[in-house]
């Protein structure tokens, strides 16, 4: 009845565009088939078309698609399943496979380029269980060499079409990745390959002796065989420079690491992202714990989450599979953790202070954070300085301070803009002196700060700046040639910061002896001191260099009548010889005069170096401190102190406070 009502060559109009837009869905649609029966990507009109008879054994017959895909602005091609596949399906959906995972190891390896002041390709990742290959691809698209392993050959061929293709030959993808189209296992052996007829990529490996062995669910089917090789026989890491390995072998995971146990435990590689699903490590005959038990004991730390954090399971938490599901697990080394909490550490130090600026916080108003960096000439050669100076601030005071050109976390931290090294506890220290000195009406200049392990003397430049007398200690020869060149600085002599550094050359512990020293190669100036019989003794750790022998004294033989010095705090940063520290020390640290005491207190390195955690902090509780509350107000009770549960490999400093500081703080 209503369409009567219109005139007639509206009608006629209405039926035409009818018919036209049938045309052109009929045009579309004949397009689209073409596409994907061509397996050409609608975006790559440059690449010839991929039939399926130039296509090797697809599993079941599925046919692949080829897409061009862009990785940050980097383009690149990737072939993948059309049908029955995760990976396949997700990148074909979404756009992406795992995106916050490959994220992150995109960032790893243009932030260590940038510092390092290297081009990409000359940086390496390792991807075992490549699987089509996007993480291969991705990184390789945006400049980075890739050593990737793919045991399942359906997998192996679609990812070798993809290097094949003209515009990934062009673009110089192809050459930066190096496939080996084999599996990885702790014995050369040769295995099946099955996976899920819903996930044919997630391939498999069963090392039986023939297939009516291989055991495996029903909706799940045997692809074929594939050779398994260990990874240390096959991967030479001389001269390249791998930051990151992935890891997703559907529970050969502990299989691998047995066979690449010099790459993986050996190499000091930063990261190290692992597919950790418990049920399918056991499946494979295979022990979760073990693994874990190795990667810690080789220095490396579990993130809590599996990336974008700086929170770690402790070496307890790490063994206790109660921690773990079937997650990504992301390991770093000891140097990668340390980095990661200094730069979070710095992130928040930094937003704290943009806060308290915000809120109006008027006794940060005159702080300054000026760097300004620059090399010197050297006076002993009359040349200029491999390393370079920089200028900083403590509020409004200016210092000097030479630091390492590289390889030194501490000086990386130094050499950066605000906030720079640890400088919560620089902050700290100064209010804490600021207050002391106008509290007890005495001036700042009769004020006294020691200073153990000084490293390069930040902790003591910075004091010294604001009027604080420092008495320092540290063993270390190339640390000492740094610190004593800052002393000879122009600027720290005119503004009389030289002068009030009383400088000692030596370590401290229990006895005068003479021991051995040894450091990371990658955190140089972090010295840690071994007193034992021979060089054999020492076990120096992977990746850490023998450095020299150093002589240590008592504290209290130094220093025997610290009660006229008004020491207001100290610091002991030793890796793991606090312990001793203290025991040569008791009178100076315990005596009663010191208020604040801060504490570097990891208890196995505690343990390495021959004392007893337990007895370390029974010390300071007959003496009447106490450890001040990490996260919240107050301070740990006593059987929290002794429970060494309550600590961890967790990095950071314990603040002991004297009896007087704690009626202070708790009557406030």
């Amino acid at each position: 009845m209503v369409l009567s009502r219109l005139p007639r060559y509206n009608f006629r109009r209405l039926e035409f565009y009818f018919m036209l837009g049938g045309v052109i869905s009929g045009l579309l649609n004949i397009i689209l088939i073409f596409h994907v029966t061509s397996h050409s990507s609608f975006f790559n009109t440059n690449e010839p078309p991929l039939m399926a008879k130039d296509l090797p054994s697809v599993v079941d017959d599925s046919p692949t698609v080829i897409l061009k895909k862009t990785f940050r602005n980097h383009d690149f091609y990737i072939e993948v399943y059309k049908t029955n596949d995760i990976v396949s399906g997700a990148i074909q959906t979404t756009g992406s496979w795992e995106a916050s995972q490959v994220d992150s190891i995109a960032d790893l390896y243009e932030e260590y380029a940038k510092e390092h002041s290297l081009e990409l390709k000359d940086l390496t990742f390792v991807d075992i269980g490549s699987n089509v290959g996007w993480y291969s691809l991705s990184l390789a698209a945006l400049g980075v060499q890739v050593i990737a392993f793919e045991a399942m050959q359906d997998n192996a061929n679609i990812m070798k079409h993809a290097l094949a293709l003209k515009s990934n030959v062009n673009s110089g993808l192809s050459d930066r990745v190096t496939l080996f189209d084999f599996g990885l296992g702790k014995e050369k052996q040769e295995c099946f390959v099955y996976s899920d007829m819903g996930n044919v990529g997630d391939g498999h490996v069963s090392c039986v002796a023939k297939e009516s062995d291989v055991k495996m669910d029903d909706n799940y089917k045997v692809r074929g065989k594939t050779r398994i090789e260990k990874l240390d026989d096959v991967l030479d890491l001389t001269g390249k420079t791998v930051l990151a390995i992935k890891m997703d072998a559907e529970g050969s995971e502990v299989n691998i690491l047995e066979g690449g146990t010099n790459t993986f435990l050996k190499s000091n590689i930063p990261v190290i992202m692992s597919e950790f699903n418990l049920e399918s490590i056991k499946e494979k005959g295979s022990d979760p714990v073990s693994f874990m038990t190795k990667m810690r004991d080789a220095g490396y730390s579990a993130l809590k989450y599996a990336y974008g954090s700086a929170d770690y399971f402790n070496p307890e938490e790490m063994t206790d599979m109660n921690n773990f599901g079937s997650n990504m697990l992301t390991l770093h080394s000891f140097t990668k953790k340390n980095e990661t909490i200094t730069k979070q550490k710095a992130e928040d130090a930094l937003y704290e202070k943009e806060n308290a600026d915000w809120m109006g916080n008027e006794t940060d108003h005159y702080y300054r954070h000026d760097t300004e960096v620059y090399y010197e000439e050297d006076e002993a050669t009359n040349s200029t300085s491999k390393n370079p100076t920089v200028k900083k601030y403590n509020k409004d005071k200016q210092f000097a301070i030479e630091v390492y050109a590289g390889h030194d976390i501490v000086s990386s931290a130094i050499k950066s803009s605000y906030p720079s090294w640890e400088t919560d506890t620089v902050d700290a220290l100064t209010k804490m002196y600021e207050e002391y000195s106008q509290k007890h009406d005495i001036p700042i200049t009769e004020l006294t700060f020691v200073d153990i392990g000084s490293n390069i003397g930040w902790l003591s430049l910075n004091l010294a700046a604001i009027g604080v007398n420092v008495i320092a200690f540290e063993p270390m020869k190339e640390n000492i040639a740094l610190f004593k060149r800052s002393l000879n600085k122009k600027l720290n002599k005119e503004n009389r910061i030289s002068d009030r550094i009383t400088f000692y050359e030596h370590g401290l512990g229990v006895k005068n002896e003479t021991c051995y020293l040894y450091s990371d190669n990658e955190n140089v100036g972090d010295g840690h001191v071994k007193c034992v019989a021979s060089e054999e003794e020492v076990h120096v750790p992977a990746n850490y260099t023998l450095r020299e022998t150093v002589p240590l004294k008592r504290l209290d033989d130094v220093i025997p009548n610290p009660e006229s010095m008004h020491i207001v705090a100290v610091k002991m940063d030793t890796e793991g010889s606090e312990g001793n520290v203290l025991e040569g020390g008791s009178k100076l640290i315990l005596g009663g005069s010191v208020d604040w005491i801060l504490s570097e207190f990891v208890p196995d390195w505690l343990k390495e170096k021959g004392a007893d955690p337990v007895a370390f902090m029974q010390k300071f509780i007959d003496a009447g401190y106490r450890v001040k509350k990490k996260d919240g107000w107050g301070y740990m009770k006593k059987n929290d102190m002794l429970n060494m549960t309550t600590f961890g490999l967790e990095f950071g400093d314990l603040q002991f406070h004297s009896p007087g500081l704690i009626n202070e703080f708790i009557g406030q």
